[in-house]
């Protein structure tokens, strides 16, 4: 009795909830709508339902679609340089949007090289984007956050393999941008999304106060850090799914064969096309890329901050991780992330200020043991007559057909089958930062940063045996029909570091109408890179991956080691007057060991000049204009990315692989001796 009262509470429980997920299910609607402002339509403007990760941007004309939003939610439209605009959705309301220009954004701060300047002087092109705009959207590369969001960065997301789906940054199509994050060269697709204040792109003359490496534009991402206040914790956590944009259109197995007769490639009778069309048992169309691939990838991210601090001490520290799953239902292609970062600020006294920023991040990316390009070029000919899985032998690789013995798409995509290849990533930033005020003249200030990075990349790459068997649907014998991989085994290990000291002094003052601000600043990058590897083939057990059970014959290894530095002297004079006329000029005199002693050093000089029309008398007062300034810049930028010791004469050592020897001469009786072939001329005069 008290069973059968227990299943009556917990069947009615259930049945509740059904309903009340149902309901919120049938309550939740699409809407669509228009954006604009004065002047018309706003392309790439931000839709978001308030408090959540559910948001869209409008397309060309403005116009917007979101789905899941329910009666009540509050819906936030914005767009850069606009005030916000929040509303609570009714249904059946009309949803034309007209957003109104932010005037306050004009005394907004942004990042500019080696500095901040107020919005309203700069002379450059500067856009800033804040973190609450890139947290509206869960992604897990953070490449991402810029899609659509700055005028003139082309982006472009060419795979959506996990931990290697990063969006390439293009500025105005002059090729890839230098990346800095809190002044540090670096990947912007590892961060956490949740740890980054802003991001700042510097274009044109603004970008070019960073010489030889600024010729295809700069951008600047600044963490967070701690205010004066209370300690606040927060917790964010998402969970959604990924999924292909789109399905190839295969054709069935009745199809298959009547295409195969018409070819002459077989000879099917008409009643087994007709068996293959109807699916008769034998006669079975099996879809490889559907066996192979789910529907839904899952991905879940999480951040933990704390921050806060008094006028002595302020510190932001933060945790997260990040799991996303690839397509394979295998489950064996996978990427996973955990990020930590310290950022704490002492004020010593009125005068001396030290920052202490520690970060460190962790990943692991998995693949299958066979290289996806095999596992996709297997789907391009495989066989939808030829099951997976094999009919009760679901622990063997089956081929995929095509008239090749050695492709099996459906067992080149597990590990257990194929092998692995295992990616392990370690990257730590420390940096230390003191700033010195000198009392005895307002606005000077010397400060000196030093910085240091390490970049560990080890790989270990196993390469199974995997028989393949193919099916026999009529006589339903499973016969070997080919052989993938052969048991080996590479591992490899990169070390990089990077120490990176800065010194500078600058000046900042008012003087009536006149506003006056310096920089004088020296740095150096020194670079070390060690790579080592070694491979062995045939292990005695595939079970047991370690280079010492692998055979003697075909031992391989290699190693090498890069040095390279850099050399800058940077200054930069900025004036104002009333708040409508600017002026900057700035400088960078770069030296890169990538060139020649001779032709070392480059001068990158840059001047603009901006002016305030909107803070004339004669345009005040017209409602039209609510901000509006002319800008004019010249700059000269460079590009030091142009391979090491070009212009050293160099040679390689041949191996078996190499085009111009196959590998060790034998002359006379002396033993085998080590081909060596040169590179190619040297160009002392590249610059």
């Amino acid at each position: 009795m008290k069973q059968l009262i227990a299943r009556i509470v917990w069947g009615n429980f259930f049945v509740f909830l059904f309903m009340i997920l149902t309901h919120n299910a049938w309550s939740q609607s699409t809407i669509s709508g228009m954006i604009s402002d004065e002047n018309g339509p706003l392309p790439g403007a931000t839709v978001v339902v308030k408090n959540t990760t559910n948001g869209t941007q409008s397309d060309f004309d403005g116009n917007f679609s979101l789905s899941g939003v329910s009666t009540g939610d509050t819906l936030e439209f914005s767009y850069i340089g606009y005030e916000t605009y929040e509303l609570v959705y009714e249904p059946n309301m009309e949803l034309s949007i007209v957003l109104v220009e932010d005037a306050k954004a004009l005394d907004e701060v942004v990042v500019v090289g080696y500095g901040t300047q107020k919005k309203s002087s700069l002379t450059g092109s500067v856009v800033k984007v804040d973190g609450e705009q890139l947290t509206q959207v869960s992604v897990a590369n953070s490449t991402e956050l810029l899609a659509g969001r700055v005028a003139g960065v082309i982006t472009k997301q060419t795979t959506g393999i996990p931990g290697n789906d990063g969006t390439t940054l293009n500025i105005r199509g002059f090729g890839s941008p230098l990346i800095l994050v809190d002044g540090i060269e670096m990947t912007l697709g590892r961060i956490d999304p949740n740890d980054i204040e802003s991001i700042n792109t510097l274009k044109d003359a603004s970008a070019a106060i960073y010489g030889a490496r600024a010729g295809n534009g700069v951008i600047l991402i600044t963490t967070k850090r701690g205010r004066e206040g209370k300690p606040q914790i927060s917790y964010t956590g998402t969970m959604s799914f990924q999924q292909p944009v789109v399905w190839r259109n295969n054709v069935n197995a009745g199809q298959f064969v009547e295409m195969q007769n018409e070819g002459g490639a077989a000879s099917y009778t008409p009643e087994q096309i007709q068996s293959y069309k109807n699916g008769d048992p034998g006669f079975e169309s099996y879809d490889w890329e559907r066996t192979v691939f789910r529907t839904w990838a899952p991905m879940d991210q999480h951040s933990l901050t704390a921050s806060g601090g008094s006028d002595k001490v302020k510190f932001f520290t933060s945790i997260g991780s990040l799991y996303q799953g690839g397509s394979f239902r295998s489950g064996d292609l996978n990427y996973g992330r955990t990020n930590v970062r310290s950022n704490i600020d002492f004020n010593i006294n009125e005068n001396l200020t030290v920052g202490l920023d520690l970060s460190y991040r962790k990943d692991k990316r998995s693949e299958p043991g066979m290289p996806l390009n095999n596992i996709y070029n297997a789907f391009k000919v495989s066989e939808p007559i030829l099951p997976p899985v094999i009919p009760g032998r679901p622990e063997v690789a089956a081929n995929s057909g095509g008239g090749f013995g050695n492709r099996a798409g459906y067992g080149g995509s597990q590990r257990s089958l194929s092998g692995f290849v295992d990616r392990f990533g370690e990257v730590f930033n420390g940096r230390i930062q003191m700033e010195y005020k000198i009392p005895q003249l307002t606005g000077l200030a010397v400060k000196g940063t030093l910085t240091y990075m390490s970049d560990n990349l080890q790989t270990k790459d196993l390469d199974k045996r995997m028989p393949v068997y193919q099916y026999n649907n009529e006589s339903g014998e499973v016969t070997q029909v080919g052989q993938a991989g052969s048991d080996n085994l590479s591992e490899s290990l990169r070390q990089f570091k990077r120490v990176y000291p800065t010194i500078s002094i600058s000046y900042e003052n008012e003087f009536g109408d006149h506003e006056v601000k310096g920089l004088l600043l020296t740095e150096t990058i020194d670079e070390e890179t060690i790579n080592f590897s070694a491979s062995r083939r045939d292990l005695l057990t595939s079970d047991l991956p370690f280079l010492n059970l692998g055979s003697e014959l075909g031992i391989q290894n290699s190693g090498n080691a890069l040095e390279f530095g850099r050399s800058s002297i940077v200054g930069r004079v900025n004036y104002g007057y009333k708040n409508k006329y600017f002026l900057e000029s700035s400088f960078r005199y770069d030296a890169s060991s990538n060139f020649a002693e001779d032709s070392r050093w480059g001068f990158f000089p840059s001047v603009s000049a901006a002016w305030r029309l909107s803070e004339e008398d004669f345009l005040k007062d017209v409602e039209a204009i609510n901000s509006l300034k002319v800008r004019l810049s010249y700059s000269e930028t460079g590009n030091d990315n142009v391979g090491l010791f070009r212009y050293l004469e160099a040679f390689s050592i041949q191996g078996a692989s190499n085009s111009y020897a196959s590998g060790p001469y034998l002359f006379g009786n002396s033993g085998l001796s080590t081909a060596i072939a040169t590179t190619g001329l040297a160009n002392p005069n590249v610059t």
